[in-house]
């Protein structure tokens, strides 16, 4: 893993934006709401940075720490970027947040989260990431490692903060999720945009 420094004086709302490269081996961070307000709700926060960093405090432990204001749960995924030679952008991310949403689900007990309340979140590529799961989560796209991967991978909701090209017409990969939208319908779970 590696810190990119903005050596370009890029801010958002005059905070430095944490930029992390080259991360080999995924990690989740557990971030418990408070134990007085706590929902229950899980949400599997995905940074952005265009599969190739991720801007980790600004669209992570920012935003998870916001959320346990609220009483909600949150788990902070460093998923693998860059892009892996030879596989789509996206591959490698997916297969480490379909395993973050299996590992959360199956630990919902010993961390105090309702099972049936765990949802993805994401920014831009964070967010086209989230979709992917949103739409692929009855194709495992890893091996079964363990015990944990006998949960369901399907999230509860899903909240798409300014998604990289989640719609595209035509059709020119699978990339796009506008391809698996025949799977959406009335008894689907809420996507928030």
């Amino acid at each position: 893993m590696k810190q990119v420094d903005d050596q370009s004086g890029n801010r958002v709302a005059g905070c430095p934006v944490l930029r992390i490269s080259n991360v080999s081996e995924p990690t989740l961070t557990f971030y418990p709401a408070p134990a007085g307000n706590n929902t229950g709700a899980t949400i599997i926060v995905n940074p952005g940075g265009g599969y190739n960093i991720l801007a980790y405090n600004l669209e992570g432990s920012e935003i998870c720490k916001r959320f346990n204001s609220f009483g909600i749960n949150c788990v902070l995924v460093k998923y693998r970027v860059p892009r892996r030679e030879g596989l789509e952008k996206h591959t490698a991310p997916l297969q480490d947040l379909q395993r973050a949403i299996a590992y959360t689900r199956s630990h919902a007990g010993e961390w105090n989260i309702d099972p049936g309340r765990i949802g993805v979140m994401g920014f831009s590529a964070g967010a086209h990431l989230s979709a992917m799961a949103s739409t692929a989560y009855g194709e495992p796209t890893y091996p079964k490692v363990d015990a944990y991967d006998d949960v369901s991978l399907r999230p509860d909701f899903c909240i798409l903060i300014y998604p990289l090209e989640i719609l595209r017409y035509p059709i020119e990969s699978d990339r796009c999720i506008s391809r698996r939208c025949e799977n959406v319908d009335k008894t689907s779970f809420r996507i928030y945009i």
